[in-house]
């Protein structure tokens, strides 16, 4: 598992795509950094980048040619509030083509604070006037958010999101949401109040991501404030289900963070970082629909990765996850002092894929995951989004699927 800078391309699964872009690059226009990918029906891509306190949208089609006819001659610029600084996180895109786009700005008495934001863009790129933009106040007992907004979409096109805080003893919960797809508060969750606060066992509790099962459960990442993975689910209406893990929740052995997840079918696949005596490693795990580990997934064992790293005990993180359609797992991060962003790929049986970059993992340019992850619909690429250390401009990779 050597590392690679992709300046000689090579015609292989996990490297740069010739064919996308400039030999497998698309440079984002101008200064900024990418924040959001997602990939509409017509498998074009949209993206968000963060610049100059605003955000700016952006479609291109699948070879990655920008589309001039998206927004005004190419582009949207938005801020959520007038007078401080609007920040892109995630975009999701609704059935009819509307694209949601999930953020945070800063409160306009205290420039240090960050409120949960979400809007909406038309399928051309134009503002949803009628959507307009949703601030959420931060909860009473709130002092600081402590990490960026996340958010998914159900079935039926409602808007779940979040956001986690923290209070002063530092004691830390997710706030978790839910709208009707039109942004209206859903009053049918959380006790009629259109949201729900969520801890693990009452403790500190880093929320980091939600998704949706097909049966409209509620599932919940989180890190817990001893270092486990965590994931819970959750009834429709916002309750704990305790059927599912031990008493609702999935908990990781050992020392781990959870990055993200995604589900295959029933299957729940948890991406994220192992610490060992201060050494840092990828680790995937898939969970059965019941909150178990899935036996036909390296053996019933979390898989780890070692990321090669520029200096000793370094942190690793892997924050991204994708799925192929043959149900091959895709998931990616940044490591070391230097950040250098990685891709690796897992086979269906739970072994890194020997056929994809060097023996299963690639390491890229020194360079930070912050944009997302996705494959494209007709599985030709995997699109990563990504800032360069060592440039201003972000950029969009095609990599060879």
């Amino acid at each position: 598992m050597t590392n690679h800078n992709d300046s000689i391309l090579v015609n292989a699964p996990g490297f740069l795509d010739p064919t996308f872009g400039l030999e497998g690059i698309v440079y984002v226009p101008g200064p900024g950094r990418i924040s959001g990918i997602v990939e509409d029906a017509d498998g074009a891509m949209i993206y968000c980048v963060w610049a100059d306190k605003d955000i700016w949208l952006y479609r291109s089609f699948a070879d990655g040619t920008p589309d001039l006819e998206f927004g005004e001659g190419g582009r949207t610029r938005w801020s959520f509030a007038l007078g401080v600084s609007s920040m892109p996180v995630e975009l999701l895109l609704q059935e009819d083509g509307k694209i949601v786009l999930i953020g945070a700005t800063q409160a306009l008495d205290d420039i240090f604070k960050l409120q949960l934001a979400v809007t909406r863009f038309n399928q051309n790129g134009s503002p949803d006037l009628i959507f307009g933009n949703k601030i959420f106040l931060p909860p009473e007992q709130a002092v600081s958010v402590s990490n960026l907004p996340y958010g998914c979409l159900q079935k039926d096109g409602k808007i779940l999101l979040g956001v986690s805080y923290a209070d002063k003893d530092s004691v830390r919960s997710g706030r978790i949401y839910r709208l009707h797809s039109n942004g209206a508060n859903d009053l049918e969750f959380g006790a009629e109040r259109g949201w729900i606060d969520v801890q693990f066992n009452g403790s500190s509790t880093m929320v980091e991501c939600v998704g949706v099962t097909k049966n409209d459960e509620i599932l919940i990442g989180a890190t817990s404030d001893s270092r486990q993975q965590l994931v819970g689910r959750f009834t429709s209406p916002g309750i704990i289900d305790p059927s599912f893990g031990i008493n609702g929740w999935w908990v990781a052995e050992g020392v781990n963070i959870l990055g993200n997840f995604v589900l295959h079918g029933e299957q729940i696949v948890v991406v994220g970082a192992e610490i060992d005596e201060g050494t840092y490693q990828a680790c995937i795990s898939r969970l059965t629909a019941d909150g178990e580990f899935d036996p036909q997934f390296n053996k019933g064992k979390r898989l780890l990765v070692s990321v090669p790293v520029d200096t000793a005990q370094y942190p690793v993180t892997m924050e991204y996850v994708a799925l192929q359609s043959d149900g091959k797992i895709v998931a990616a991060g940044h490591a070391g002092y230097v950040n250098q962003s990685f891709w690796l790929r897992v086979q269906n049986d739970g072994v890194l894929d020997p056929l994809f970059g060097d023996q299963g993992l690639h390491v890229h340019t020194p360079s930070s995951f912050h944009g997302g992850l996705l494959v494209q619909r007709n599985g030709q690429r995997i699109i990563a989004a990504l800032d360069p250390a060592s440039a201003v401009d972000s950029h969009i990779l095609g990599i060879q699927s």
